[in-house]
Parts: structure tokens; sequence; C-alpha cells
């Protein structure tokens, strides 16, 4: 299964994916079920798309390594074989998605992505460099390390 969730205002984008969805399960689908349509859900902070149509989710499977948790998630080596046009639109979601732009007027300006995924980062850093685009990869940047006691679900806390 696969799940695409994005922003309340991000509902056109939303519903985009889900045309190009259709669109591609229609033309490429094996079954039926393959190409059933989806519809675009809301949620009361989110709208979101799902679909367990192995004509999308294979593809996905092909470029993205996403089953081993947050701190897991990768490109597989097929990114690397896309043409720079799929490349830049990969790269303009996962920023849209975990990236930040600042602008702290003259003192400071930047566009960050944030990831539990060391992996990931480093492969988006090789993916700008095929742009010409330099980046910096900051690790442990907090000082200190930070903990906090929260509920554990037992009716304690850990």
């Amino acid at each position: 299964m696969l799940f695409i969730t994005l922003a309340k205002e991000e509902a056109p984008i939303a519903q985009k994916i889900n045309n190009f969805f259709s669109d591609y399960k229609n033309r490429f689908a094996l079954d039926g079920r393959s190409s059933r349509a989806a519809a675009v859900a809301e949620t009361p902070t989110t709208v979101r798309i799902n679909t367990s149509s192995r004509t999308i989710v294979n593809i996905m499977k092909r470029y993205a390594l996403l089953m081993d948790g947050s701190d897991h998630k990768q490109f597989s080596d097929a990114i690397y074989e896309l043409n720079s046009e799929t490349i830049a639109g990969v790269l303009r979601g996962l920023f849209t998605a975990d990236g930040t732009v600042a602008n702290y007027g003259t003192k400071s300006q930047y566009v960050s992505l944030d990831s539990s995924s060391k992996k990931l980062l480093i492969q988006v850093q090789t993916l700008l460099l095929s742009f010409g685009i330099k980046s910096k990869f900051y690790e442990n940047r907090r000082s200190g390390v930070m903990t906090s006691i929260l509920p554990d679900g037992k009716g304690g806390v850990k």
C-alpha cells in the first residue's frame, strides 16, 4: 500500500497526483483491480492519496526503499538512471514534503532538508551535485543530549 499525505492547502497537487495515478493505471494495469479509480481523501488537517495498485506500488519500490522505517529511508540505485527532469521532480517532491526555506535578510538564506536517514541525505547531496548545486551535511547540530520523559501508553513514563 502506498500513502501520499499532503497539507490541506496542497489539495490541487494531490488531485494532480491522483489524476496521474489514474491515467498510469489505465494504461499499464494488468487487470481491472489494479486500475480501480481512487479518490483524494480529506482529514481535518491533510489530504491523502492511497493506492494498493501493484502498477503504482512497484514503480515506487523500484526507486525508493521505504519499508525499514524513517531512519533507513533511501533511494535504490535506479534513481541515478533517471533523466534530469525526473530527478528534479523527485527533489522538488522531497523538499516540498520535508524542506525548509529560511530568509534572515542579509544575515542568512538557505534551503534545508530534514531527515533521520543519513543515507537519504547523502543521496540527495549526490543528486543535487548532478545539477551543480553544492550542499552541506550537518549531523548532531543540537548541543547536548535532548531527552524527554513521555507517557509510555501503559500508565507509566519512559
